[in-house]
């Protein structure tokens, strides 16, 4: 392994032990990182095995994360997003993920659709949530706990073969290497 591909890896591996930590937030002023540590109760220590077993998409920024996992929900809703009309929705949709992101779940071949979730009122939340079901399918534990900080809590349970469709095809339109 070079020397640039080994800074790159344990670059990808702070990140993720950042994010696991919850410490990735840049959205946040520092004054507000420093009360949200002053008022979180101490976090056990991430071990090393824990840290490699994240998921790559885990060492993304905070507001990446959510957009990749408001992408997972509409590839859920793919079916759905295709056949309507309501411009209500679609815009929630595109302001979430993106005009392009929005074209690419348009754009999945019927084949690639997956059987649309129940899911009623359909916002950014929800939207994202959805998502949040198919980033953290398949994760247990500490991780799936910490990783989950931030997302919007998951609405329901996915089969893990459709979250693992799900993940895969929102990677993909989000360009994050799985």
């Amino acid at each position: 392994m070079t020397s640039g591909a080994a800074r790159t890896e344990r670059a990808a591996l702070w990140r993720r032990a950042r994010a696991l930590d919850g410490a990735d937030d840049a959205a946040r002023s520092p004054r507000a990182r420093a009360l949200a540590h002053r008022l979180t109760p101490p976090r056990a220590p991430m071990d090393y095995a824990a840290i490699l077993k994240a998921p790559a998409w885990s060492a993304l920024p905070l507001n990446e994360r959510r957009r990749l996992a408001a992408t997972c929900g509409a590839v859920l809703l793919a079916e759905r997003l295709a056949a309507s009309i309501d411009g209500r929705m679609l815009g929630v949709v595109g302001r979430s993920i993106g005009e392009d992101a929005l074209d690419a779940v348009l754009a999945l071949p019927p084949a690639q659709r997956l059987e649309t979730p129940p899911v009623s009122a359909l916002d950014a939340d929800a939207l994202e949530g959805l998502g949040t079901a198919a980033l953290l399918a398949g994760l247990t534990g500490e991780t799936a706990r910490r990783l989950a900080d931030g997302l919007a809590p998951s609405l329901l349970r996915l089969d893990a073969d459709q979250a693992q469709a799900a993940r895969r095809q929102a990677l993909t339109i989000c360009g994050v290497a799985a």
